[in-house]
């Protein structure tokens, strides 16, 4: 019975640890020079979505995940909801092709993805017809910003595969627990 209801919190959980990391990335890296070294928490979770949840669960947390970041941004509304969107269907599209199992990989796909977001944001802000004052600062935290994610996703994928170990979202975390169980079973 708790199996299925830490299954169930698994979702609002992972939104919570979204919400929990955006208000640390916005707080710490809000200065200056910081700001080129933000991390996009609400990336890597739409990477983890794309790779790790069905397409229909995966789809609406990232619409969750968009929205979230709308609501903490100055951006016109749908931006993020558009570019989030489109990262998440295309890394669901090329995994089915590609394998992102090895370091190496997963490296690549966090710098193509991150990159593919801000330029994604930036085209459709300058199609809205935004004045383009502040695309040029904006072009030049693409890069700084690609490496950061590439150097934080590994301990945040880390961090998810746990969270999803303890809520039992991991299929090997029902196995192992019903092997355990099973084990107990036969010893008493």
């Amino acid at each position: 019975m708790t199996r299925l209801l830490f299954r169930a919190l698994n979702a609002p959980g992972l939104l919570l640890l979204m919400l929990i990391g955006i208000g640390i990335s916005t707080s710490f890296f809000a200065p200056y020079p910081l700001n080129y070294f933000q991390p996009d928490v609400i990336l890597m979770g739409v990477l983890w979505c794309a790779l790790n949840r069905s397409f229909t669960e995966g789809g609406i947390l990232v619409l969750i995940m968009g929205n979230i970041a709308e609501t903490h941004s100055a951006s016109p509304r749908g931006v993020f909801l558009l570019s989030y969107m489109l990262v998440f269907l295309l890394v669901r599209a090329s995994s089915r092709y590609f394998d992102f199992s090895t370091t190496r990989s997963l490296l690549g796909l966090t710098f193509v993805s991150s990159s593919v977001q801000k330029c994604t944001t930036l085209l459709v802000i300058s199609l809205l017809g935004v004045p383009a004052v502040g695309f040029k600062s904006a072009f030049f935290a693409i890069f700084p910003g690609s490496l950061v994610e590439m150097a934080l996703i590994l301990w945040t994928f880390r961090g998810f595969e746990k969270f999803d170990w303890v809520t039992f979202k991991n299929p090997r975390a029902s196995q192992d627990l019903e092997h355990s169980g099973e084990f107990q079973d036969r010893t008493l």
